[in-house]
């Protein structure tokens, strides 16, 4: 079964167009996330769907239902049976935990203090029942809206940015909560970051968005192993690029050593992408088989789980043009040492030069 389907979509805001011909399909069960830079049009096209946004052409479907389409009524938000959670919470100020997540509850009057108790429970949040939402954390005012959304029993929950305004450590807890409610209870939704770790870890299903347009679907796994152009593999951090052109045997040279280029002709330039992670060093001493690429570092800095290095050619050690390392673990070399390094060919990507898509 279909949660919900968008095709055609397109929209504009006076003359600037925000989103270019759309179309997306979220399964019954799955958790689906749209990732991109800021005004790419996620929010845009999450607004459209939920009936906050007047569509302007193509078509929406939530369930068995067209709720919109070019040229024909479209039915108002409160009918489409959608759960709607954003960046603000939007709790009722005046209403307790309880009271604001049984306001949704549809099931009959006996159930739905049982209900409420129940969901309550299961984000433990028993013993905040009777506070109001300025008396609790953003991490359980999350937690109610959460809640709160999904009383209804919509068809499809819809999340914009729901985590952004959470600390770090809460927010991967909070995150995980939600994701864990969202498979027990079977819900369908739609989630809106811009955050590619966020992505990756809660959805079955990743939509890549750059200007208006979704230019990879897939699931997060095969976006990060095979992103379709430098934008989307750009997307989940900073990486070193390099310029080369491609030789007569079908490869290319840089300082991080040679890489095959299937399927593109020969004296054609390219960009060369290598993620900090594709870097493996060596970290004894010693010679060691496969490390083929020495480089000088500048600096060693610990972020927690990994060490980021900053490296130069110890050939042409120009600060400028330098490379970028993340080790796992501790790894702290002296400044102008030497290291080698095998590159990871996982984790190189090689796109026409100049060309965004």
């Amino acid at each position: 079964m279909t949660g919900l389907t968008m095709q055609g979509i397109s929209h504009s805001f006076g003359h600037q167009q925000v989103l270019d011909n759309v179309s997306l399909q979220v399964d019954q069960g799955l958790v689906a996330c749209l990732l991109g830079p800021s005004g790419c049009g996620k929010t845009t096209l999450l607004r459209i769907a939920a009936g906050l946004e007047p569509l302007q052409r193509g078509r929406v479907g939530i369930g068995e239902r067209i709720v919109a389409e070019t040229g024909l009524a479209e039915l108002p938000p409160e009918a489409r049976n959608v759960g709607l959670m954003f960046q603000d919470y939007a709790l009722f100020p005046h209403l307790t935990v309880w009271e604001n997540v049984k306001f949704g509850v549809t099931t009959p009057s006996q159930d739905r203090n049982a209900w409420t108790a129940a969901a309550i429970e299961r984000m433990g949040l028993l013993g905040f029942a009777d506070h109001y939402p300025h008396e609790l954390s953003g991490g359980q005012q999350q937690r109610v809206a959460l809640l709160r959304a999904l009383a209804p029993e919509p068809s499809i929950l819809l999340l914009d940015e729901p985590f952004s305004g959470l600390d770090v450590t809460r927010r991967a807890q909070v995150r995980e909560q939600t994701l864990n409610l969202l498979k027990e209870t079977g819900h369908t939704a739609l989630m809106v970051t811009h955050d590619p770790e966020e992505a990756m870890f809660m959805s079955d299903q990743l939509l890549v968005m750059d200007e208006g347009r979704i230019v990879q679907t897939g699931s997060p796994i095969e976006i990060y192993q095979h992103p379709v152009s430098a934008f989307v593999a750009s997307l989940f951090g900073p990486i070193n690029e390099l310029s080369a052109l491609v030789g007569n045997d079908g490869s290319v040279e840089t300082i991080l050593g040679r890489f095959p280029v299937p399927g593109i002709s020969a004296g054609t330039p390219v960009n060369v992408l290598v993620r900090p992670e594709g870097l493996h060093a060596q970290q004894s001493s010693g010679a060691g088989s496969g490390y083929d690429v020495r480089l000088r570092v500048v600096s060693a800095r610990p972020i927690g789980r990994s060490t980021h290095l900053r490296l130069v050619d110890e050939n042409n050690p120009d600060h400028e043009n330098a490379f970028h390392a993340r080790i796992p673990g501790l790894f702290l070399p002296a400044s102008g040492e030497t290291v080698s390094f095998h590159i990871d060919e996982s984790q190189v990507f090689i796109f026409h030069e100049g060309t965004r898509q």
